[in-house]
Formats: C-alpha cells, structure tokens, sequence
C-alpha cells in the first residue's frame, strides 16, 4: 500500500530583517526577527487581546497631547482632513508596527484617552484610565511623566510603559508585573550620580560661573533641589546617604518644592538654596518648573553650577530646556542615560514614520518621548508569542532588550527582575547656548568623549573637562545621518 504523504505547510517567507544579529525593524532596540506566524494563537489570552486585535491606550501630559474630537480611538484608514500633526504620527507609526512586527494574527488598535470634562489633577488621570479599563477595553496604556496612571493602571491589570523618570525603585516594584519604564528612572541616576559626584567633583574647584559670592579657589559645596512627593522622597535620601558613605559629601541644604504649589511656594525652594549659597546645585527635579527656579536664582543673583544627574527629563525636551535662562542654564552640566540627538531623518521614529507616509513628517514630542515607549511595549508583544498576557508580556521585556553601549548615540541597557527601566551606561555632557542642535536652532547639550558611554564602575575620576567642546548634532549618526545597521 502506497503512502501518500501530505505537502509540507507552506509558511509565509520571513519578514525583511536589520542588522547582524537581525533584528524584526530597523531601530537598534528592535526584538530579534521572527518569521511569519501561521496557526491558532490562541484567541483572547487577556483583557485586551482578541484573536484579531490587541488594544493600547495613549495617555501622555507633556508630548504629543490631543484633545476634543481626538480622542477616542485614532481612526482607520483614510485620515480626516484637518487631523492634528500628533494625531496623523499615531496613526502611522500605528500601521508601521502592524506591517513589520509580527503579532501572531492580531493587529494593534490605538485610543487616546482624554480626562472627563470638568476634571484636574490625579481625579482627571484616574478618570484616563477608566476610560482605558470601561470605554476602551486596553491590554497596555503608553504615559509619560504623571505617577498617577500608571498606578491605576496597575490596579486595574493594564500594562504600561512610560517615563516617570523621577520615581525610584519602590515605586516599579510595588506595582509589578504591570509598570515599567523606557527611561531611567531615580534610583539609577542617584547611584550613577553619586559616584560621579565623588569620583569628579568631589573636592575639586567649581568652574568660574561668575557669581561674586562664590569662592572659586575652594571646594566644591553642595546645595540638593528636589521634586518632594511619595515617590521621590527615597531618592533624595539615599542621594544623601551615598555622598555621604562613598566620599564624605554633605549636602550644605537641601530644598524641596512639590507641583501642586503655586510660582512663589516653588520659588522658596530655590530662594533657600541661594540663601545658602553653594557653589553647585545637585539638581533632582523636573524640567516643568526648571524654568521658574532659574528665574528666582537670577532675581537672587546667584549663579552656581547646575549638576545634572540624568533623570527628570532635562535632556528629552529641547524646547524646555531653551526656555531656561541661559544665564543659569550656560553653568550646567552632569550625565545622561538618553540617545544623543541625532538629524532627524536618522531617527528611527522618523524613517519609521516615512516608510508608511513619505509625504509628510512626524510630530517631534511624540518621536523624542513616546517613540522608545513603544519599541518596548510592541517589541514584547512580538517576543512573548501568541499568548499574550501581562505576565508573559513582563518577561518578554526581561529578555528582548538587552544590549550593549553601541552604536554610542543609543541608549543602552535591558530589563530584569529587579531593573524596572532601561537605561545602564551613561554619557558626561553639558549645556551649551550656541551650540547647533539638529533642529538647527541654537541651544544644545554637547555630548563629551565622543559620546563614549560608561557604567558606574567606570566613572574616570578628576575634575571633568567640561566646556571645553565636544561632539553636537549628529556627528557620530554617519556622512549621510543613518546609523542604524
């Protein structure tokens, strides 16, 4: 009797692969290529997930905000006329990561989730996420910076992924397996921070910065300014206790303000330091009111060094950081776990974006904030496999994204069971009022060493050779700006 045997399963050929080891999309922190998936996957693993269809909310507070009949879910297909720069880049990067991940027979669908009418402060964001757990019917929410969200979020058994760059350790592990962070966040920078602070600083003379009250022929002396609330409060001690314990540092004050304080109650924070007089401000705060500090340390004609220690959003938000005085923002410099700015047509948001709609542009807050945040959340959809759950999404991230400090403009890192964000090795800058961002316009950081990035047992020690020049804009992206492969 003759056997006959079935043909073998046709399989779809493998999508276009980057790189060596190949990786599923062009960007450097893509999870590896896999080939295209035939079979059941499942159907709905989780709230969220169908057999079609995974949904993801939007819910940022700074970059690429929307409003009024944008919200809600961003629509298939064919735009309507007069969409919104930010609302058209949602929908495009939308069916690029349909086109080139591989999710196993679903397609991502996004809302944005506007606050209830009549609503401010943490009622407003909690008001987001219900609208993401009743209207929307979510598996993940990308955020930004608010702490609120992703709390209810976890409660709620939403993924997220965002920036809250300020929170520490406490603040991801309580709210595991849910929350996770594309950004370092404030345990890392204080431990980075701390030891670059006694390994280059420490005991060294400030940079002249042409305060007549400060003494340039000494020590440097420390001021701490800090966001004060449940989250940041760990971070500002321990600050304390590693400058302390690792070279004998002492803050000579410490001045807190807090958000919900009006411009004079965030105005007595810098006010106290200035008082105080120390050569350098260990600046642990945020970018939003950077800018009112910098103006009551003008009225108070004091001028320190601003040591910046890589969380808080100071490097990510061009716009913001030239809103600062250049007076005082001209005396900063410190790290950053961040990608160096590059051209803009070598970013991967950008040439994501292009692929799908060579026409126009993307929206710049949403490719500089939000773009990392979706590379890690989609990326792990794609790694966790057909059964897509919260669990199995977590410890996909674990896996997927660890690499090393190369290409030296990307930011380099991974996830584990007890690092919540990414982002390892860092990089010295400092600010520079004329310096020629990509954006062509004056106000950059310039990025020391080559953009060479280190760990924390590699800090070098001595004073470090700031303002002395260094690399801006996308020298280090290649002659024609594509740095990826």
């Amino acid at each position: 009797t003759t056997t006959t045997m079935p043909p073998p399963e046709k399989r779809a050929p493998r999508n276009q692969c980057y790189g060596n080891p190949p990786r599923q999309i062009e960007a450097v922190y893509a999870p590896e290529c896999q080939p295209a998936f035939i079979g059941d996957n499942g159907g709905a693993t989780s709230f969220g997930v169908t057999a079609t269809e995974i949904r993801v909310a939007f819910a940022p507070d700074l970059s690429g905000t929307t409003s009024g009949p944008e919200c809600g879910e961003i629509e298939e297909d064919t735009p309507d006329r007069g969409e919104t720069g930010q609302y058209r880049t949602y929908r495009v990067l939308r069916d690029y990561f349909n086109a080139n991940l591989e999710l196993y027979g679903r397609k991502l669908r996004f809302f944005y989730a506007c606050a209830q009418e009549g609503t401010r402060d943490e009622e407003a964001q909690r008001t987001r996420v219900v609208k993401m757990k009743e209207d929307f019917q979510t598996f993940g929410v990308i955020g930004e910076f608010n702490q609120t969200i992703p709390k209810e979020a976890a409660r709620n058994g939403i993924v997220y992924m965002g920036n809250v760059v300020v929170a520490g350790d406490t603040f991801y592990k309580n709210l595991q397996p849910y929350v996770w962070g594309s950004r370092a966040h404030s345990t890392r920078a204080v431990d980075m921070s701390a030891e670059y602070l006694c390994r280059r600083l420490h005991g060294n003379k400030p940079f002249p910065t042409g305060d007549t009250q400060i003494d340039y022929e000494a020590p440097r002396t420390y001021g701490i300014l800090a966001l004060a609330d449940e989250s940041t409060a760990e971070s500002v001690a321990a600050m304390q206790q590693k400058m302390k314990e690792t070279c004998g540092a002492e803050a000579k004050v410490v001045a807190e303000y807090n958000l919900d304080d009006n411009a004079q109650g965030i105005g007595t924070a810098m006010t106290t330091i200035a008082v105080a007089r120390p050569s350098t401000v260990i600046f642990m705060g945020e970018i939003l009111t950077l800018p009112t500090q910098a103006e009551i340390a003008n009225q108070q004609n004091y001028f320190p060094e601003w040591y910046t220690m890589g969380a808080g959003g100071f490097e990510t938000s061009i716009l913001l950081a030239r809103s600062i005085s250049p007076r005082q923002w001209a005396n900063a410099f410190g790290f950053s776990f961040e990608e160096i700015p590059r051209l803009p047509r070598s970013t991967p948001c950008y040439r994501a974006f292009r692929s799908i709609d060579p026409e126009n542009d993307p929206n710049n807050s949403v490719c500089e904030i939000l773009f990392h945040s979706m590379l890690f959340m989609f990326g792990a959809m794609q790694e966790a496999g057909p059964n897509l759950t919260p669990e199995t999404w977590s410890v996909a991230l674990e896996k997927a994204f660890t690499r090393p400090a190369t290409p030296e403009w990307s930011m380099s890192g991974g996830f584990g069971p007890r690092d919540y964000t990414y982002g390892d090795f860092a990089v010295e800058l400092y600010w520079d009022p004329t310096a020629i961002h990509p954006d062509g316009q004056p106000g950059a950081y310039v990025y020391l060493n080559n953009g060479v990035r280190f760990l924390k047992q590699d800090i070098p020690r001595g004073q470090p050779p700031m303002f002395q020049g260094g690399i801006t804009d996308g020298d280090n992206a290649g002659p024609d700006g594509n740095a990826f492969n």
